[in-house]
């Protein structure tokens, strides 16, 4: 996994430019390219990476992000650090990531596949399917996969993994199981697990549970 920034940013200083103006000195020392202690270490401990290989061949690379609730909330700081939102406007971010948490299971997934044809994750007729089980193996499908602007400075900042060989999608899983009309993920669920598979092979990213940190009680 990539980190966009080197560490121990060196001592700028600007001289004088015009009569009158002192210089500006500015100082970062800190190894974390993020504007919040949190954010780094909630990506990290919520973001998994699985390949697929046919002998020597690589035949996809999956970087996946679980947004659990305590990632949820690690990025409303840090989106309200970078664009110095309001009080207000950082309180209404807070509820639209509840809401979100609330009615989904969310993550972000990216891609790198040597044959851009097998990009085809939103696709109806797909050559991939992407499922989400659970420790009592039960299984959902996604409700909706959505790619995302690879491009997106917002996204590049804040999926480190995304870079401009690799396709990035939005996924949604319902948080009920359809079939049995129960929470997918419940009080003794210990862990979670989603699964591309396809006919170039099958990888597996498995996300193990703390319940407090994953789902927002209305």
């Amino acid at each position: 996994m990539r980190h966009i920034r080197n560490s121990l940013l060196v001592l700028v200083l600007l001289a004088l430019i015009e009569p009158g103006c002192g210089p500006v000195t500015t100082l970062v020392t800190s190894q974390n390219p993020y504007r919040t202690a949190g954010y780094l270490q909630a990506f990290e401990k919520w973001t998994r990476e699985a390949r697929i290989y046919r002998g020597l061949d690589m035949e996809l690379i999956c970087s996946a992000t679980f947004k659990s609730a305590a990632y949820r909330s690690a990025y409303v700081k840090e989106y309200a650090a970078t664009y110095l939102l309001t009080p207000e406007a950082e309180l209404k971010l807070e509820e639209d990531q509840a809401t979100a948490g609330a009615e989904f299971h969310d993550f972000v997934m990216a891609t790198s596949i040597p044959d851009h044809k097998w990009n085809d994750f939103d696709q109806k007729d797909s050559m991939w399917k992407i499922s989400l089980t659970n420790d009592s193996n039960d299984r959902i499908e996604s409700v909706e996969i959505r790619e995302l602007d690879k491009k997106d400075p917002v996204i590049e900042e804040f999926f480190p993994y995304v870079s401009p060989w690799r396709y990035v999608y939005s996924l949604r899983f319902p948080v009920r199981i359809p079939e049995k009309n129960k929470a997918f993920i419940g009080p003794d669920t210990r862990f979670i697990t989603l699964t591309v598979t396809g006919v170039k092979g099958t990888c597996h990213m498995t996300w193990g549970l703390m319940i407090d940190s994953l789902i927002y009680k209305p």
